[in-house]
């Protein structure tokens, strides 16, 4: 629900009148917060009837203001990435330019939620 406010208020992405149902794989709990930001850019893509590049991955989690937090082990999941066949990973802007990846995983760096949907959405126009 915080992520949904957050991107009503900060990324002008309007979801009211709006039913909103995030499924995950397998059924599975998501209680770490770096999900925040794959979440958000999964509810403004149904939104915008915009496709996400399915290469790319999202890791941040978003806070009140819309910036985007780090997330803990960071080298690790892009290595995971890489292995499971990833190509872009974006991700708190704060961490990119420190995170060491192969030369596999393109790095982009984001400071806010409206500024990682404009990487992850760049069909949706403006206001994304």
């Amino acid at each position: 629900i915080l992520v949904t406010a957050v991107l009503g208020r900060r990324a002008a992405v309007q979801l009211g009148g709006q039913d909103i149902i995030v499924n995950v794989t397998g059924g599975l709990q998501i209680s770490e917060p770096s999900a925040d930001l794959g979440i958000a850019v999964a509810i403004a893509s149904s939104l915008r009837d915009v496709p996400v590049d399915p290469g790319s991955v999202f890791l941040g989690e978003v806070d009140l203001t819309g910036e985007l937090r780090p997330v803990p082990h960071v080298d690790r999941r892009l290595s995971e990435a890489a292995k499971l066949g990833f190509r872009k990973v974006v991700l708190p802007e704060t961490q990119a330019g420190s995170a060491s990846s192969s030369s596999v995983l393109e790095i982009v760096g984001a400071a806010t939620l409206r500024e990682a949907l404009r990487h992850a959405l760049p069909c949706a126009g403006p206001s994304a």
